[in-house]
């Protein structure tokens, strides 16, 4: 058939050629639509989704239960897995672990369809098998008081003594802020037994510390210098008999807190001096018949609150109670408190009483650590709780405790355990370190334990103990050095 000089199938195939391309047009639109709305879904979901999570620590110990931290958001579901086992889908993983080595955590995020990971390592070991405490070496070491330096680092003083000679040699240990020796200094030998000390920064170079030590009937405090090298210089006696076992800083003196007298009649006394260890007033406290020592003080309204030991005059130290103390500022006492010790036993109040310490919380109550007891009293001297230690953990060995103040909470140590303690009393965690735990100071919302252990050489126990430190986080895991 034909049209003119243009045939029907001429027609037909101009019409098949414009379909194809009108259709390949239309393909190609819709492939690019497809495309760009592909790339837009993936963009989003890239940007909506970061997994995150955080550790604990960079070494933990086995046996000890950590928590690992999920900071990440918007997703539907989440699985925890560790060396390449799934343990766990809740948020946040709680885990403890069995043996020592190199842990891979493996965070899952699911989002839909999708699903998002991230790893990372944890080193889990022993006391032994990583740097979890530092030891120093020493000669049969007795930690005596600790001082946390303004340059990060520790002041600690201990001594050491030979039991074949009787003899007994007074040292000071600086350890600068990444926890290494710096120098030592060595006090003279001495055939008599050194008690309580006192370590304090001066405001310019150097430090003040305080040493008691017995002499015939008495026990006598002698008060140093120390300059930044280790060499020190002798201050002053200044009274034969007095020692010192606290003190506080004020805005321009130190006020020093002991006891004066011989050994069948103390008197709890206060001995000032500025703050480069010049000597100023003492004041003693009389209780007529009784002997008091005194521990520690702290400001407290217009004046001052002292924590001490009562007890009957005379070399048997009878009837021996806890004794709080309200002065003014020109130390007339206001009121006074006793609190019995329960069921400690007699010939250890004394040493127990070594690290005995006040604290005012912002509310103005009072914690008493008299350890094995702590207790804690309103601004009057009455007791809102009471625990006893001694009773509930058997803390009965011979061995020094101390607290510290970080963020809300007190943090106390008791014979190789170190407890959290909040306001009310109730135990926010504890941790047991396998060490005395002598003493204790906050660097940095990190908590230095200070204590003994026993030497040992490779792997061998020998005779002597070295002095050992351990760090711990405010959650009460332990930090490796």
């Amino acid at each position: 058939l034909v049209f003119g000089k243009v045939s029907l199938e001429y027609i037909i195939k101009v019409i098949i050629v414009k379909i194809k391309m009108r259709n390949l047009i239309y393909l190609s639109v819709l492939a690019g639509l497809v495309l760009f709305t592909s790339c837009k879904e993936d963009e989003q979901i890239e940007e909506e989704l970061e997994i995150c999570f955080e550790l604990p620590s960079n070494t933990v110990l086995v046996g000890e239960s950590v928590v690992f931290e999920n900071c990440t958001e918007d997703a539907d579901r989440f699985e925890w897995s560790v060396d390449g086992v799934f343990v766990s889908s809740n948020a946040d993983l709680s885990f403890l672990f069995s043996k020592k080595g190199i842990s891979i955590i493996e965070l899952s995020a699911f989002v839909g369809s999708k699903i998002y990971k991230k790893e990372k390592t944890i080193t889990v070991g022993t006391y032994q098998g990583l740097a979890i405490e530092k030891a120093f070496a020493t000669e049969s070491a007795e930690i005596r008081g600790a001082l946390a330096t303004n340059d990060g680092g520790l002041l600690l003083d201990y001594f050491s003594s030979d039991p074949v000679d009787i003899i007994f040699r007074y040292k000071l240990l600086k350890l600068s802020s990444s926890f290494e020796k710096e120098w030592e200094w060595i006090g003279p030998d001495r055939n008599t037994n050194f008690f309580n000390s006192t370590l304090y920064e001066r405001p310019s170079e150097g430090y003040l510390f305080t040493k008691n030590w017995q002499v015939g009937g008495y026990t006598s405090g002698f008060l140093y210098y120390l300059d930044s090298t280790g060499t020190t210089e002798l201050l002053g006696l200044p009274y034969r008999e007095d020692g010192f076992n606290g003190y506080l800083e004020l805005t321009d003196s130190l006020l020093y807190i002991g006891s004066g007298g011989f050994e069948d009649d103390y008197g709890l006394i206060i001995q000032k001096t500025d703050l480069f260890g010049n000597l100023g007033n003492r004041i003693e406290l009389d209780f007529s018949t009784k002997s008091v020592i005194g521990y520690d003080l702290v400001e407290s309204g217009d004046g001052f609150l002292m924590l001490g030991m009562l007890s009957d005059a005379g070399t048997d130290r009878k009837n021996e109670e806890i004794i709080l103390i309200q002065t003014d500022s020109d130390f007339n006492i206001e009121w006074q408190k006793t609190y019995d010790f329960e069921n400690i036993e007699p010939f250890l109040k004394i040493e127990f009483a070594q690290n005995w310490k006040l604290h005012v919380d912002d509310s103005g109550d009072v914690l008493i650590f008299t350890y094995p007891l702590v207790s804690k009293v309103d601004s009057q001297g009455d007791i809102i709780w009471r625990r006893n230690y001694n009773d509930e953990n058997d803390f009965s060995g011979f061995a020094r405790g101390d607290v510290e103040r970080i963020q809300d909470f007190f943090v106390m140590s008791f014979w190789g355990n170190v407890i959290a303690l909040n306001s009310d009393g109730t135990e926010r965690w504890r941790l047991e370190v396998r060490n005395s735990t002598e003493q204790l100071e906050v660097i940095d919302n990190e908590i230095i334990v200070i204590g003994n252990k026993g030497r040992t050489v490779n792997g061998e126990a020998v005779s002597g103990t070295d002095v050992v430190l351990y760090k711990i986080n405010s959650s009460g895991s332990l930090i490796a050095f």
